[in-house]
């Protein structure tokens, strides 16, 4: 019998950082007060990807490099008219987790690397070294909160 070959992980950690605020509507001139992650789940759900779990809105996650990009993502969305204000974008989901350490423990998370296609994005561009996340609400996260990012193996490309 042959055995499955098994998927490596990589860690790789990240400080929390502020974005924008218009994925969770928090931002005081956003065009969507709901937030565009909650606009946006029932378009991803009718498409096969559940996001119930998920906080709405994203986790800006800085790593320390130049740039960071995505070699290869599990699911891509293309051409989702969300909004009837805005063309359509495209997405790129990356399973992924999420751990947060301390002295004594490791909590870890169920998440997706959140992408818009950079071709299709509006406005709103992160910082290159710098990705969305979804994930569960985490109580007591805040901005300088250093985490971990677990993901497979050459999904990710830093420069």
């Amino acid at each position: 019998m042959v055995k499955p070959a098994k998927t490596k992980l990589c860690r790789y950690p990240f400080t929390v950082v502020p974005g924008y605020g218009v994925a969770s509507g928090r931002a005081d001139d956003t065009p969507y007060p709901e937030g565009a992650i909650a606009l946006q789940k029932p378009f991803f759900s009718a498409l096969g990807l559940d996001l119930s779990r998920c906080f709405n809105g994203t986790i800006n996650a800085a790593f320390d490099c130049a740039q960071v990009s995505l070699k290869r993502w599990d699911q891509q969305f293309s051409r989702v008219n969300w909004f009837a204000a805005l063309p359509a974008e495209d997405f790129r989901f990356v399973s992924c987790a999420l751990l947060r350490q301390d002295a004594f423990s490791e909590e870890r998370y169920p998440a997706y690397i959140y992408q818009v296609v950079a071709s299709s994005k509006i406005g709103h561009v992160q910082p290159g070294n710098v990705l969305e996340l979804l994930a569960p609400e985490i109580t007591g996260l805040a901005y300088g909160d250093v985490m971990v990012l677990e993901i497979k193996e050459n999904t990710l490309m830093f420069a």
